[in-house]
């Protein structure tokens, strides 16, 4: 997600990865559907762990999480191959509800990505850097760089919540000088610290007050 943001802008990113993350709307496909898909083209999936979830699928050198949105209900199935789930990515409704799409090429094969835009980005990676375990820095170094993108950084900062704010807030609140430093030959800090300023706690009062998760 983030490298796509970065070189749809002729950007490059600090970092390198072969980990790719599906995130599938529960409201509109199961995740079963994208493993089974991942099945039949060779990938094999990780052992179910002790609560039942297993969403991880590799070939190769190459691994593919499957997750989904949160907030679908608890009767909704999240199952990726039976009996195994897959896990809820906190921010993952505000992500798909509003999409890009980004023109892939690889090898000479070419197609259509729906990403994340930038705000819905911002948010997937505040709440990744703030709220799941895995390594904090990583999440904080994506989200300093999609701060420091050339966006109308006030026109998104529009359609956030107070809530968002909040959530937003929080990630920034945790980079420091060296995360800065790490992707300043990339974006300029002081365009993200400026974006920061936008999307972070409310301002004069102008953001909107609707509480939503």
């Amino acid at each position: 997600m983030v490298i796509l943001h970065v070189t749809a802008l002729g950007l490059s990113r600090p970092l390198r990865t072969q980990d790719t993350d599906i995130l599938v709307d529960l409201q509109t496909m199961s995740p079963e559907v994208i493993c089974q898909w991942l099945l039949d083209h060779d990938f094999n999936m990780d052992r179910i762990n002790p609560f039942g979830v297993a969403h991880i699928f590799r070939r190769g050198g190459l691994r593919i999480d499957v997750l989904a949105t949160d907030h679908a209900g608890p009767r909704t199935p999240r199952t990726t191959i039976p009996p195994a789930r897959t896990v809820e990515v906190p921010g993952g409704r505000k992500a798909v509800s509003g999409l890009t799409v980004a023109r892939v090429t690889i090898e000479g094969l070419s197609g259509d990505v729906p990403v994340p835009d930038w705000v819905g980005a911002l948010i997937l990676k505040a709440r990744a850097a703030t709220e799941l375990p895995d390594p904090e820095e990583k999440h904080l170094t994506d989200f300093a760089l999609l701060l420091g993108l050339p966006v109308d950084a006030r026109r998104f900062a529009e359609t956030l919540t107070t809530r968002e704010r909040r959530q937003l807030q929080r990630a920034i609140d945790r980079i420091h000088g060296s995360i800065w430093n790490s992707v300043a030959d990339n974006v300029d800090p002081r365009a993200g610290r400026a974006a920061a300023r936008f999307v972070g706690r409310p301002l004069n009062g102008n953001a909107k007050g609707r509480d939503l998760a």
